[in-house]
């Protein structure tokens, strides 16, 4: 369920400049209950139902709880309808962070210029119909799952002596969790061709998430196997581009134009927590996918094979590879 209040919104205009300004809020509750029954085996095939089990039904229930208020704002200039300037404000409040890490605030500033409609000189012949750049920054916050803060004791359908059975989670909690922030800076520009037969579309940006909310594996020793943790900055940097072009287009109306997307995206793990050089994110076959300082997130570090120093051929034996000595970044 969603309450969210009303965006009341004024324009304005002034001359030569345009303006818009929106305000408004947000009430977020999420709630999840999960139900389970189940037996191992039945007396009569066929017959689903808990009263046809012959070994003792297990239960199990959840309650999930979260809740989110936000207020959040933004206002648009424009000048002589060539000169856009857009800045936005948003300030969460969530249940899910400790109290004083639960509110963040998180703004972006975006601008666009028609230097086509700006200076429409340089447009006046028949290479470029239209230029346009852009730019923007935005921050933007992001909060934990729920049941963090404290460490949980689990329920169990079995008895102890006739009483109701409980259990430390393996999971330890972090009491000082703080919000994810994520800032992203981009710049592009768009131009038109041949009276705008041909189009392009370029975009490079940056995005560095800090404090990025993970699980970590901890020690069996501490009475705990896993716990949550702040860790480090994590970037991600790309180039984005799209060009169309118009094949023919016939007095009828019917046209030909055909699109090709170019992206390539670099991502790097910048840092960890202090003290850690890696995060075990999942694994099996005695492989993990692995946040690693100075690598791609989700990294897949396991077994590879023996190899040729100079010449990185395999290495066989008996006409089959070897398991090399260490495991590697596979």
């Amino acid at each position: 369920p969603r309450c969210a209040l009303p965006e009341p919104s004024a324009w304005k205009s002034v001359g030569k400049f345009d303006f818009t300004v929106n305000g408004g809020g947000n009430i977020r509750r999420n709630d999840r209950f999960a139900n389970g029954y189940s037996t191992s085996g039945i007396l009569v095939a066929g017959i689903y139902n808990l009263s046809n089990a012959g070994i003792a039904p297990t239960f199990t229930n959840s309650e999930t709880r979260t809740a989110v208020n936000s207020m959040y704002g933004s206002a648009v200039a424009t000048y002589d309808r060539f000169w856009t300037v857009e800045l936005t404000g948003r300030n969460d409040w969530s249940s899910t962070l400790p109290k004083e890490n639960a509110s963040y605030f998180y703004p972006s500033i975006n601008t666009s210029l028609v230097l086509s409609d700006a200076f429409p000189s340089i447009v006046r012949n028949k290479v470029l119909s239209s230029l346009k750049l852009r730019g923007g920054y935005a921050l933007v916050g992001a909060d934990a799952a729920a049941y963090q803060l404290q460490t949980l004791y689990n329920g169990s359908s079995n008895k102890f002596s006739g009483l109701p059975l409980y259990s430390l989670s393996n999971t330890s909690a972090n009491p000082a969790l703080k919000p994810e922030r994520t800032t992203s800076t981009e710049g592009g520009v768009e131009f038109a061709l041949f009276d705008d037969r041909v189009t392009i579309d370029a975009t490079y940006f940056v995005k560095v998430t800090r404090d990025q909310i993970l699980p970590l594996t901890i020690a069996p020793a501490t009475g705990f196997t896993a716990t949550t943790i702040n860790a480090g900055q994590i970037s991600n940097r790309g180039i984005e581009a799209m060009v169309s072009a118009r094949v023919f287009k016939l007095s009828n109306g019917f046209q030909w134009t055909t699109s090709v997307n170019y992206a390539n995206v670099k991502n790097k793990v910048d840092e960890l927590a202090p003290g850690l050089a890696t995060i075990i994110l999942g694994g099996t076959w005695s492989t993990n996918i692995e946040a690693r300082a100075g690598l791609p997130y989700g990294t897949i570090f396991g077994w590879g094979f023996k190899r040729d120093p100079a010449t990185k051929e395999l290495l066989l034996a008996d006409g089959f590879p070897q398991r090399a000595s260490a495991k590697q970044v596979l």
